[in-house]
């Protein structure tokens, strides 16, 4: 149930596509454009960083035909990270004190049929599971919910979960163009938990926490972020392998 693409979107994407093919190394330019077309994912047991991949056993794959994009459900689900699917690694990551800061994805949830309890999150990632904070895509009985979570600690120096609706009840017969954005700050004097993660759907950002305050908290260092994650965790629904699915293109990340 989805559009065709713009003629302008493919050539990038195929440009893109051809110039990393001609390229040796192991991960993706920034910024990373792709439509799907031609694309596949690896499911190696050691996958190339420059590659789609996935070594689990999850329900994510490229449709078929003229109009390829991403299929993914939570048919099968898991609470581990480093085997779901990440999109290419890129070149440059995005650090607090690196050459770039800032990480920027973007994608089309593409019109598809209503699915209550279809759930799928989002992350900028490191490739392992060191995500800058997630961006839960769900379908419920009324319609398509998108939900930020981030982590601070409050005034006593307890941890908390910052949770914010970034949409709700979106129509799913509709296409939606989602932007996401990771700015990874120094610390400061007066702050060690200052980077920010925003979300857009077909309007004003929403601003929210990372998980900096999680990792400050449990001992973890901060992460650098070069790829997007699709997670599939929490309660599996085996009969969404027969449905739609989330469908996801025209993805582009990028590091500045």
């Amino acid at each position: 149930m989805h559009t065709k693409k713009s003629r302008a979107v493919a050539v990038v994407a195929l440009s893109s596509a051809l110039a990393l093919a001609a390229s040796p190394a192991l991960a993706a330019t920034s910024p990373y454009l792709t439509d799907f077309t031609g694309v596949t994912i690896d499911t190696a047991t050691e996958p190339l960083a420059d590659s789609w991949r996935m070594t689990g056993g999850y329900d994510a794959t490229i449709t078929d035909g003229y109009d390829p994009a991403l299929r993914v459900t939570n048919a099968v689900t898991s609470g581990s990270f480093g085997d779901q699917l990440f999109s290419p690694t890129l070149d440059l990551p995005a650090t607090e004190s690196g050459a770039a800061s800032t990480f920027t994805a973007s994608f089309v949830l593409e019109p598809v049929a209503l699915q209550p309890g279809l759930r799928v999150t989002v992350s900028p990632d490191n490739g392992q599971g060191g995500r800058g904070g997630f961006l839960a895509i769900e379908h419920t009985t009324t319609g398509l919910n998108l939900v930020t979570q981030g982590s601070s600690f409050d005034a006593a120096g307890e941890l908390r979960w910052d949770t914010k609706v970034v949409a709700s009840d979106l129509d799913v017969t509709k296409p939606h163009t989602v932007k996401l954005k990771l700015i990874k700050k120094p610390d400061t004097k007066k702050s060690t938990n200052n980077d920010v993660f925003s979300v857009q759907v077909d309007g004003k950002p929403v601003k929210n926490t990372t998980f900096e305050a999680y990792y400050e908290a449990t001992g973890e260092g901060d992460y650098k972020t070069d790829t997007l994650l699709f997670r599939f965790s929490g309660v599996a629904q085996p009969s969404l392998v027969a449905g739609d699915g989330l469908l996801i293109d025209d993805v582009s990340i990028a590091t500045s």
